[in-house]
């Protein structure tokens, strides 16, 4: 079916944009991207996705802007947002999928309860695979 193929095909191009981001990811590993080293692989490595506008990233709750001195993209929210989705019908899109969404889903199932202690939220997160 349409759903399934494009499914496919959709998660592929939202691993290629993490990926690229990845590479660019600033050097603390904290899942975000300096607003330069965003702008600088569209420049020099021809990025077509890393073009958009300064103004369209912050509407699209893609900054963070925590530090006004050293803006940067967050990664998860920049390959969610809806400009990566793929348009199947004129009913619904495609949208990449959140990585995080399934390893919260294990974490909520090991625990079932609404509290817990860190270390056994350490315990538990420490088996969980890497998305």
């Amino acid at each position: 079916t349409n759903e399934q193929i494009g499914g496919r095909i959709d998660q592929s191009d939202c691993q290629d944009i993490q990926n690229r981001l990845l590479r660019i990811e600033d050097a603390h590993s904290t899942g975000r991207v300096r607003l330069r080293d965003f702008y600088g692989s569209f420049m020099n490595e021809g990025t077509w996705q890393f073009s958009e506008s300064v103004d369209f990233l912050n509407q699209s709750g893609v900054l963070d802007e925590s530090d006004r001195s050293e803006v940067r993209i967050m990664i998860p929210n920049y390959v969610a947002m809806q400009e990566n989705c793929l348009n199947v019908s004129t009913f619904y899109d495609l949208c990449c999928m959140d990585t995080c969404e399934d390893l919260l889903g294990q974490l909520e199932r090991n625990i079932q309860s609404p509290h817990a202690s860190p270390q056994s939220i350490l315990s538990i997160v420490s088996t969980l695979p890497i998305a």
